[in-house]
């Protein structure tokens, strides 16, 4: 986040918040919350996550689908197997292809431009998999041998939470406070915390639960929360999972490959794999460009709960 806006006195809160002793000038103190949350990711922007019960749903604040419901949606993925899973490829949302042959989607509600996040613990157990996020397929680092003999992937806790994390807020245009927070700047904007709806996750082989959480596109002025709610689809059976195998059979572990430009309705076809309603291009830009059917049935499917 961009914290050069902020007050010296709000930088030297958060900084002592995250247990450390505020130094330098008002620039090296926004540059460093700035390399902490680089570096650290959610570890250092949540303040509390608390796991909500089914006698507390009234802080579940997602309007499309009532708090118990959700609830009772996160203890369904009670020993699901992950055998793939997609991130913020069409929407904002992390996607879960379970060997059962049923899917479920994780995404922030009504906020298209959204981006979904993983916290690094589940991040790290899930990349034992083969997976797609952002358009790219992204080889597992194992070996073949490896990664049928790795600890299965088996979801053994689901919850639904409430995680407060620290958020820039911008004044309105006329409501600035006479603090600078720098040399010929005046703040123009405050740390606040944020409470957001985040699901949690404990896979087979993670010591602890980890969180799938959401936050907006667009981090600037003009933007009322920094912080979005996710919410947890049905079940379902009619998502085929869109690509298990290799797009190339030459990919090396740990390697990528593009299998989808967002905003991109023609782009260059050099060897396409249609599985079911799921279109898989590798993009070659000396190739002749063609259209890539990518069947608004499936789109709207996964857009809809």
């Amino acid at each position: 986040m961009d914290y050069y806006h902020c007050s010296s006195e709000d930088l030297h809160q958060e900084i002592r918040r995250r247990g450390h002793s505020p130094t330098g000038t008002i620039d090296a103190l926004s540059e460093g919350l700035q390399a902490d949350d680089e570096s650290r990711g959610t570890h250092a922007t949540t303040v509390t996550t608390e796991n909500v019960g089914y006698l507390v749903t009234q802080f579940l604040d997602l309007p499309s689908t009532p708090g118990y419901e959700q609830l009772a949606r996160a203890g369904s993925l009670i020993n699901q197997k992950i055998v793939y899973w997609t991130t913020n490829t069409f929407f904002p949302s992390l996607q879960l292809f379970f060997q059962s042959g049923l899917s479920c989607t994780i995404d922030a509600v009504c906020i298209p431009d959204a981006t979904t996040g993983l916290d690094e613990d589940l991040r790290f157990r899930l990349t034992d998999l083969t997976h797609e996020e952002n358009g790219r397929i992204i080889k597992t680092r194992r070996s073949a041998k490896s990664a049928h003999t790795a600890g299965s992937l088996v979801i053994r806790e689901a919850v639904i939470a409430r995680r407060t994390s620290t958020a820039i807020q911008f004044y309105p245009p006329d409501d600035k406070p006479l603090v600078p927070s720098s040399a010929t700047n005046k703040a123009s904007a405050k740390i606040i915390n944020e409470q957001h709806i985040v699901v949690g996750l404990r896979i087979e082989g993670m010591s602890k639960m980890a969180y799938v959480w959401a936050r907006v596109g667009d981090l600037s002025k003009g933007r009322g929360t920094t912080w979005v709610g996710v919410g947890i689809s049905k079940l379902r059976y009619d998502v085929p999972i869109p690509f298990r195998g290799d797009p190339r059979p030459d990919m090396k572990p740990g390697s990528e490959a593009t299998v989808f430009l967002k905003d991109v309705s023609i782009c260059a076809l050099d060897r396409g794999v249609i599985q079911g309603m799921y279109s898989i291009a590798m993009i070659n830009p000396s190739a002749r460009a063609s259209r890539i059917d990518m069947r608004l049935n499936l789109l709207m499917s996964l857009a809809v709960h």
